[in-house]
């Protein structure tokens, strides 16, 4: 469950499934403040582990007693929860509680005060709304009350013997344990660094569906899932300090392969989908969290080896059409830069960024086979990925730049996005002439760089737009692993320059799912009314992460 503040007002809604931006609303809670039988008015202010109501007659104070079980406690004031969706109706128990049915439930109850619920019964179920009332006890003026979040049947919680303030404080200590496993980051970042500590705490969920171990979902808003390759970056955050949270982001979407090897490409405790891939970043991220932490040992490493193994050689097996030893992409999507200009040239089209992803994961490969004692796998991956780059090199280089191509018959796509300089992440593993043109050619004033990082397309291209998903927006992955790989290449001044312009544009903007290039403004809600469906998620665990990540290496780097 999740509050969410709207200029309609304040809801409380569940985030399970695909709760995407069209369906905040849908089987919904509005919270309302009443005194004397009228809705009266009140401002809000939260802290990490509560949300407090203020009103002229009285408080509402409300916390997660555990995730799927809100406790509230109000003083001179009763509260309202309304629904409004078509086809929910309300049952009523022995303990003086209500069921709340609709495509989820809800359960209410009253501890203190009381519980009163109307609904307009029609038959076969209620037209909405159903309201349910609490009212404080008439010599104290106050009440207690919860509302819980179950699937199938409810399982009276142990914690509602516990006082609200009990509550409270178990929720400050897991808080409090959180933070304490937080990289640390210079002064100048502090206050912005809790701030992305409480976005990845509070999107961790527990397991359920294909969530099979607790996963920390991309945002609370509408983007309540899991992708294949954004949570790679939650765990690359926390494999120093919280492996085990870090290990179980990474496995997630192994735990859920297919015996093809295909990983899903967005899981959440509801439904998977398999339309799309996202980039083969695994090799990669598991590359980066071995040299950054000793947690990875050579049990998680047997346990990875073959997913990863089968992962690499589905892209070889089923994404390679014309049968030339390059991988393809079917779609933007499978790129994860959804909309970038090089799919103006119809897919499958073979790009230098899958490659060189696959060149590294091979790499790796091999080093864990070697570790694990499987000396003739460290030599055949090695062996591949030496062939992969040479063709990398020979195959996607023209005119100083790389370039990506159509699978057939090899036109070249168009040339102005920054996916095509993603190879930078081979680091010295792309010879010196390459990685320093493309360094040269990324750099250059006027092409890509803005005050607050690499633009995704070009800044003279016509079809650069500011707020245009990947054809313009900065993006933290992109930036993370062009600076990562701008270190493996030699080149940590740059690095740094990189690392410092996204921690300050996102001190001052927040943690958006992206961000515009020029003004380094964050997303913002849209209208929910609208009929678009790109409007960016303002809250996104990915750039929260990486600002992590950047904010602590740039504390420990000259």
């Amino acid at each position: 469950m999740a509050f969410s503040l709207f200029p309609q007002g304040l809801y409380l809604r569940k985030v399970h499934g695909n709760a995407g931006r069209d369906t905040l609303l849908t089987n919904a809670l509005q919270v309302e403040l009443i005194a004397n039988g009228k809705t009266i008015p009140f401002t809000a202010h939260a802290t990490p582990v509560q949300l407090q109501l203020i009103s002229e007659s009285g408080t509402v104070d409300i916390c997660f007693a555990q995730p799927a079980l809100i406790r509230l406690r109000a003083h001179g004031v009763g509260v309202r929860l309304t629904s409004s969706t078509h086809g929910n109706y309300a049952v009523e128990d022995d303990r003086d509680e209500w069921e709340i049915h609709g495509s989820s439930k809800y359960r209410v109850g009253a501890l203190t005060g009381s519980l009163q619920l109307t609904q307009h019964w029609t038959g076969t179920n209620s037209a909405p709304p159903i309201v349910a009332e609490f009212f404080p006890q008439s010599s104290s003026g106050n009440l207690e009350g919860f509302i819980g979040d179950y699937r199938l049947v409810w399982n009276r919680p142990t914690e509602l013997s516990q006082t609200y303030d009990d509550a409270l404080h178990s929720l400050t200590a897991k808080y409090d344990s959180w933070l304490k496993k937080m990289p640390s980051v210079a002064a100048e970042f502090g206050p912005t660094a809790e701030q992305a500590a409480y976005v990845d705490w509070s999107a961790v969920v527990e397991p359920g569906g294909s969530l099979t171990r607790p996963a920390m979902l991309m945002s609370k808003n509408w983007m309540t899932s899991l992708w294949s390759w954004d949570n790679c970056f939650n765990a690359m955050a926390f494999i120093a300090t919280a492996p085990k949270i870090a290990w179980y982001q990474y496995m997630i979407p192994f735990d859920n392969q297919d015996k093809s090897g295909q990983v899903p490409d967005v899981m959440n405790d509801e439904q998977e989908s398999w339309k799309h891939t996202k980039p083969p970043v695994q090799g990669w991220v598991l590359r980066w969290m071995m040299s950054h932490s000793n947690s990875i040992d050579t049990k998680k490493l047997a346990a990875v080896y073959g997913p990863l193994s089968k992962w690499t050689d589905w892209y070889f097996r089923y994404r390679d059409a014309d049968h030339d030893g390059l991988p393809e992409y079917n779609h933007g999507d499978d790129s994860g830069w959804d909309n970038t200009t090089i799919f103006f040239s119809p897919p499958p089209l073979e790009t230098p960024d899958l490659a060189a992803l696959l060149v590294i994961q091979m790499d790796t490969l091999s080093n864990v086979a070697a570790r694990l004692g499987k000396q003739s796998d460290a030599a055949m991956w090695h062996r591949r990925s030496d062939a992969l780059l040479q063709s990398l090199t020979e195959k996607y280089w023209q005119n100083g730049q790389f370039v990506a191509l159509h699978a057939f018959d090899h036109k070249v796509a168009p040339r102005q996005s920054l996916i095509l300089y993603l190879p930078l992440v081979l680091g010295k593993r792309l010879p010196q002439p390459y990685r320093d043109q493309l360094i040269a050619r990324m750099m250059e004033k006027g092409r890509f760089l803005t005050e607050n990082g690499l633009a995704t397309e070009e800044l003279h291209s016509p079809f650069f737009n500011p707020n245009g998903y990947w054809r313009g927006p900065i993006w933290a992955p992109t930036i993370m692993m062009l600076a990562q790989g701008l270190d493996d290449a030699g080149r940590p001044d740059l690095a740094r320059e990189m690392r410092i312009r996204f921690c300050r544009m996102a001190a001052r903007s927040g943690f958006a799912e992206n961000y515009q290039p020029i003004t380094g403004a964050g997303s913002f809600l849209p209208d929910l009314n609208a009929t678009s469906n790109d409007g960016r998620d303002p809250s996104y665990t990915w750039s929260a992460s990486v600002f992590l990540i950047f904010a602590h290496q740039l504390s420990t780097s000259n």
